[in-house]
């Protein structure tokens, strides 16, 4: 079904500018949106998208996709209230409205290669960072409670669409993770003696990373007997958490590709 829609004040334009900008809203009412149509090709693989808003003036563009669509709202408006909708800094001319359901935690994940991540701020590096987990195999994300939200449509837009097929666990409390989980739990730090080329990642693994300003806490990494470094040239102090997190991941998959023969 295709409605129209031309007033600011329409409820449904009200509950999609709450959506993109109260993460509250965004939990509360399991919902988040999404722009482009990359992501909302990848949410309608993963069943997930609800509602369709285009431009009017690009219709035409979209009317494949638009009559391959059951089961999805969809709205045409006008340049004006898909402006009010955006709130990237690149045009659009397509939103989404998507459905998150969230999981509950379980032990088996104690059993299973883990990200876990404190105070991430920026919605850059965490899409990247889910992109990169998806890339190399690592299903589970672990959230601290002051990570940006990752329902934040930058952070959706950054992911490219990865955060759909993972189990991202948010309010995590990681010193509770760390006493219970069973396998080697490592944290990359500038100053550590053992370089992660030198370390054996074949095994399970639970990955720490901390803020890009202030790196892993003090609390948390009191914990971690296992810290090492990754090797960087011209004095360079440190590298970009996100960055940080694809090379560490990158060589747990060589080293088990490599191992395995596949």
């Amino acid at each position: 079904m295709q409605l129209e829609i031309n007033s600011k004040e329409n409820k449904l334009v009200k509950h999609i500018v709450k959506l993109a900008n109260d993460a509250y809203y965004r939990k509360q009412q399991q919902q988040f949106v999404i722009y482009g149509l990359h992501l909302i090709e990848e949410a309608l693989i993963y069943n997930k998208l609800k509602v369709l808003i285009i431009d009017q003036n690009s219709k035409a563009k979209y009317e494949q996709l638009i009559n391959s669509l059951n089961q999805v709202e969809i709205i045409v408006t006008s340049r004006i209230i898909i402006n009010k909708l955006n709130v990237l800094e690149s045009q659009i001319d397509i939103i989404g409205v998507a459905v998150w359901k969230e999981i509950e935690f379980s032990d088996t994940i104690l059993n299973e290669d883990c990200v876990v991540l404190e105070n991430i701020q920026d919605p850059g590096n965490l899409g990247t960072i889910f992109r990169s987990c998806k890339a190399f195999g690592i299903n589970n994300i672990l959230l601290s409670e002051n990570c940006v939200d990752k329902l934040n449509p930058k952070v959706i837009r950054a992911s490219q669409g990865a955060i759909y097929s993972l189990n991202v666990f948010s309010a995590v409390d990681i010193v509770d993770f760390i006493s219970k989980y069973k396998h080697q739990i490592i944290a990359t730090m500038p100053r550590a003696e053992k370089q992660i080329f030198d370390t054996c990642l074949r095994n399970t693994t639970a990955w720490i990373f901390g803020n890009e300003g202030n790196g892993i806490s003090n609390k948390i990494l009191n914990l971690i007997k296992q810290q090492v470094k990754i090797p960087l040239l011209n004095n360079t102090e440190s590298i970009n958490v996100a960055i940080a997190t694809g090379i560490c991941l990158y060589e747990q998959h060589k080293q088990r590709v490599l191992i395995n023969g596949i």
